[in-house]
C-alpha cells in the first residue's frame, strides 16, 4: 500500500523559506519519494472553528508520496539526523508535525495518473476519527457514498482515503513520538485541479441523510478540515519543477 508523508510547519522569514524549499524539500524528495507537493493553507470560512483547524495548525503542509523501496527505519533514521539548519540554523525554532500515512483506498480520475504533481493546484484535508461502536457503519457509507460523491467532480483529480501510522513532533534538536490513540484515526487527502472546492458535490454529499447523521454536529464523527494552495511541486529527483512562491508572498 502506498506510504504518505505528511509534515506540518510554521517555517516564516524569506532566508529560512528559501532554504526549506529550495534546498531540505528536495534533499528529502530525492532520498524518499516520488514526489512532493507544498502547500501553504488558504482560507475556508471555518477559521474560528474547532472543525477549522487541524490538530497541526501551521500554516505549511509538505505532502511527500513515498517510494516503495522507503521503510519506515529509513524515514526514523532521517528524522533523528536532521541537517544543522533544524537544530541550531535558520530553522531552530521551527515546529514540525511529521505523519505518515498508509492508504487505504483511492478514487482518481481516469485521465490522470497520478505522475503530472502539476495539475494539482491544491489540496484539501480533512482529520477525522470514529466513535468505535459506529466505525463499520460511517466506514461503510464514508467508501461507498461520500468519497465517489466527491470524486464524482471533474475538478477532484485524486480523492484518497489514508490511515495514521506514525506521528512525530520536532522543535530543534528535541523529538517526541505522540500516542496514535490520542489522534485522529484518518485523513482525507483530496488533491484538486483548481483552487476552491468543487461546492456541487460539496452540497450533494451535505444533503445525504448519513452525512447528517454521522458528521454533522460532531456526535459520530469527530473531524477537522484545511484546504491549502499548492506553493510548489517536486517531481521525483528533488528539483522544484514549478513553483508559485514566488507570486505569493508570506
Amino acid at each position: 500500500m502506498a506510504i504518505v508523508l505528511c509534515v506540518w510547519s510554521n517555517v516564516d522569514g524569506d532566508a529560512a523559506l528559501e532554504w526549506y524549499e529550495n534546498e531540505y524539500i528536495p534533499l528529502v524528495t530525492e532520498r524518499t519519494a516520488k514526489h512532493a507537493l507544498h502547500c501553504e493553507i488558504a482560507p475556508t470560512g471555518l477559521e474560528g472553528d474547532e472543525a477549522g483547524t487541524l490538530d497541526a495548525p501551521w500554516k505549511l503542509c509538505t505532502v511527500y508520496e513515498l517510494r516503495d523501496d522507503v521503510t519506515t527505519e529509513q524515514l526514523y533514521q532521517q528524522s533523528n539526523h536532521p541537517p544543522d539548519q533544524l537544530t541550531t540554523g535558520l530553522l531552530k525554532e521551527v515546529r514540525w508535525d511529521v505523519r505518515t500515512y498508509v492508504e487505504q483506498r483511492r478514487w482518481q480520475a481516469e485521465d490522470w495518473d497520478g505522475s503530472d504533481i502539476t495539475a494539482v493546484c491544491s489540496v484539501a484535508v480533512m482529520e477525522w476519527r470514529v466513535a468505535p461502536d459506529r466505525h463499520d457503519e460511517v466506514l461503510h457509507f464514508y467508501v461507498n457514498e461520500a468519497a465517489p460523491t466527491i470524486a464524482s467532480s471533474p475538478d477532484v483529480l485524486r480523492f484518497r482515503l489514508l490511515k495514521l501510522e506514525t506521528a512525530t513532533v520536532r522543535e530543534g534538536s528535541s523529538t517526541t513520538t505522540l500516542d496514535n490513540d490520542t489522534l485522529d484515526t484518518y485523513l482525507t487527502l483530496v488533491e484538486l485541479e483548481c483552487e476552491d472546492w468543487p461546492w456541487d458535490v460539496v452540497v450533494a454529499l451535505a444533503e445525504k441523510p448519513k452525512w447528517r447523521e454521522f458528521f454533522d454536529g460532531q456526535a459520530v464523527v469527530k473531524w477537522k478540515s484545511s484546504h491549502y494552495e499548492v506553493r510548489a511541486n517536486y517531481p521525483e529527483g528533488g528539483s522544484n519543477a514549478e513553483s508559485s512562491s514566488s507570486n505569493n508572498t508570506s
